[in-house]
């Protein structure tokens, strides 16, 4: 940082933040938020928020946070950077989201071959599944219904 003249500060709580002062913030991993989920909720699909929440707090005290923390729930979450892309007409490769097993399997006439099955929450390509036919496709959705 002495090439921009100044020294680093590092803030845990909110409460140690300086309005105005700019701040760039990063997570070590997951296992920094073992906030509490509410009744039938995913940790996987809860946590972007929990994250965003967090250091939303950041900048309610007056932190100008880099990136905004509510960037972060497209971070680790498909369907919403897919519908993000699709509200602000980014050219991406067709998507289709499927709540469930009988959602996709109506799809039939819908979807078009290649395509890449993916858990709208997973990372690291844990889990993706390819098809380049109906039938494998079919047999990976319902294998991957199973599974969640």
């Amino acid at each position: 940082f002495p090439t921009v003249g100044v020294e680093p500060s590092l803030v845990e709580k909110p409460e140690q933040v300086q309005p105005g002062t700019h701040y760039l913030w990063r997570i070590g991993g997951n296992q920094e938020f073992k906030l509490p989920l509410g009744g039938g909720e995913i940790y996987e699909k809860r946590l972007p928020y929990q994250i965003a929440e967090h250091y939303g707090q950041f900048e309610a005290k007056g932190g100008v946070l880099y990136p905004p923390p509510a960037s972060y729930v497209y971070y680790q979450n498909k369907v919403a950077l897919a519908e993000l892309f699709k509200r602000n007409d980014v050219k991406t490769p067709e998507t289709w989201i499927f709540k469930n097993v009988d959602e996709a399997i109506s799809s039939k006439d819908k979807v078009s071959f290649p395509v890449v099955i993916k858990d709208p929450y997973g990372f690291s390509s844990k889990g993706i599944q390819q098809a380049t036919n109906w039938e494998e496709f079919e047999s990976a959705i319902r294998s991957f219904f199973k599974d969640t």
